[in-house]
């Protein structure tokens, strides 16, 4: 399967981005936040989330796991809820995911043969 994703990014002219590596103390914090956005959640959904958050490696990953974040709170304390906690895991990621130069300057892949 690895060969297959490469052969598409070469054939596509596509560079994996570089992920934006921290601190491993860093990273401990943040998923201990993440952690307290949902101490008071206790669904099923809640404890699997918890768990993808532990298991992250990289903030990326970490950056993906908010709309689950919003998605429990906003349905177990309301939307207005949710917002304030998302917001305070917000200030973690200032720039969104990490993404190259290329894909930030152009919104659609030309490629010419």
């Amino acid at each position: 399967m690895r060969w297959v994703r490469q052969a598409w990014r070469w054939l596509w002219d596509q560079e994996a981005p570089a992920p934006k590596l921290a601190p491993i103390g860093e990273i401990r914090k943040i998923r201990a936040e993440f952690h307290a956005a949902l101490m008071d959640m206790q669904s099923a959904k809640a404890f699997q989330v918890r768990y993808q958050i532990e298991a992250s490696r990289s903030l990326r990953e970490l950056w993906h796991l908010r709309a689950d974040v919003f998605e429990i709170v906003a349905e177990n304390r309301g939307e207005g809820e949710a917002k304030a906690r998302v917001a305070a895991l917000n200030h973690h990621f200032p720039e969104g995911p990490a993404r190259s130069p290329r894909e930030s300057n152009r919104s659609a892949k030309v490629t010419t043969w």
